[in-house]
């Protein structure tokens, strides 16, 4: 008589249980698939701004500073750098503006910045080789300097005038390159903006 009972609650339960279970499979189903990995060519540019201000009189060579990109970089529709991603850089050489019109001189190296998997991906002020490969062991420098206007005073003028120093402010935009072609998996994919279902 018991066994008589088993049976069918246990085919209540299956009947319960079943639809559930369909219902998870298509959900998975309908789920955005994950993107594959995508190239990201050598010399491809992104704009970065400092985190914070710099100036050639307070700056030390080895000092290093943080940026932030100011736009996503895609590829094939992919974002694989963000927009506000990190990145560090170094401080190669700083100079005081001084007597005679010497200006200041700041020389920045912009080493690396996150891509869309918090991996690092090197960066270049030059976009690519000739062959288009990417720009592997160039100097990755950006050279700002200040000079001064003598004006009217004349030739000489610069005997009394005091040079500039050089001030990167942060919302100064610097356009740099992804020194070499990388593999990047992204997360997201650019958002349409047409007025139209992609």
């Amino acid at each position: 008589m018991l066994s008589n009972l088993v049976r069918p609650l246990a085919l209540v339960a299956l009947l319960v249980l079943a639809p559930h279970t369909a219902f998870a499979q298509s959900t998975a189903q309908v789920e955005a698939p994950a993107a594959a990995s995508v190239l990201v060519p050598a010399g491809t540019p992104l704009k970065i701004a400092l985190t914070d201000q710099l100036a050639s009189n307070s700056a030390h060579s080895g000092d290093k500073f943080g940026f932030h990109a100011l736009d996503d970089i895609t590829v094939d529709g992919w974002i694989v750098i963000p927009k506000g991603a990190l990145g560090e850089g170094e401080v190669v050489h700083a100079e005081s503006a001084g007597g005679n019109g010497h200006p200041g001189k700041l020389q920045l190296q912009f080493d690396w910045i996150y891509d869309a998997n918090d991996l690092k991906v090197r960066l270049s002020d030059v976009p690519a080789t000739n062959d288009g490969a990417g720009a592997k062991g160039a100097a990755s420098t950006a050279t700002i300097a200040s000079y001064v206007l003598l004006g009217p005073l004349g030739l000489f003028a610069h005997n009394f005038v005091h040079g500039k120093d050089v001030i990167v402010k942060r919302d100064q935009k610097i356009e740099v390159y992804v020194a070499q072609a990388v593999h990047v998996t992204p997360k997201d994919k650019v958002s349409a903006t047409d007025g139209f279902a992609h």
